[in-house]
């Protein structure tokens, strides 16, 4: 059995002692320099992003170098941090969704703003309506599932190709 560990090297020398059990690894951060012991190597952006549970295999990451993963890793959050800080947020400031908060804010509308927007012939109005439901059938979705899925790893962002792989 191989057991991993992860030095940082971006830190002290009295900063970073290696008292963490193997297979745990301390805050990836943006400009940290993670360091894999197994592979004798630094940590990549794309391990990084693993590190920090993003599914990577999921991810088209074509154009992104290996710093800005670094970053992208480092800057993460998990959801339980968000909706902890979500839920912080909400207890202190919870005064504006009371019933009847700003309801004295009034609002000039007498001023027409039509005539400031350019390009209004090129608009096209459709009515959206919120409140009625369109079924799209299964196999609708399915196709155009199919059709926007990447067939390769060779293809970027803006081209898929239509042919499958032999």
């Amino acid at each position: 059995m191989n057991l991993s560990r992860v030095w940082e090297l971006s830190q002290n020398i009295d900063r970073f002692t290696d008292t963490t059990p193997f297979g745990v690894t301390g805050c990836v951060t943006p400009t940290g320099v993670p360091f894999i012991t197994t592979r004798g190597g630094p940590m990549i952006g794309h391990e990084a992003l693993a590190m920090q549970g993003l599914p990577i295999e999921r991810l088209l990451l074509t154009r992104e170098h290996q710093r800005q993963l670094q970053d992208l890793a480092g800057n993460a959050m998990s959801t339980t941090v968000v909706g902890a800080t979500i839920l912080g947020s909400l207890i202190v400031g919870y005064e504006p969704f009371e019933p009847g908060y700003g309801d004295k804010t009034v609002i000039d509308a007498s001023e027409d703003v039509t005539e400031h927007i350019r390009g209004v012939h090129h608009h096209v109005e459709d009515v959206l309506d919120l409140a009625t439901f369109k079924e799209t059938p299964v196999a609708s979705v399915l196709q155009d599932a199919r059709r926007s899925s990447r067939l390769c790893l060779c293809e970027g962002r803006a081209l898929i190709t239509p042919n499958w792989l032999q």
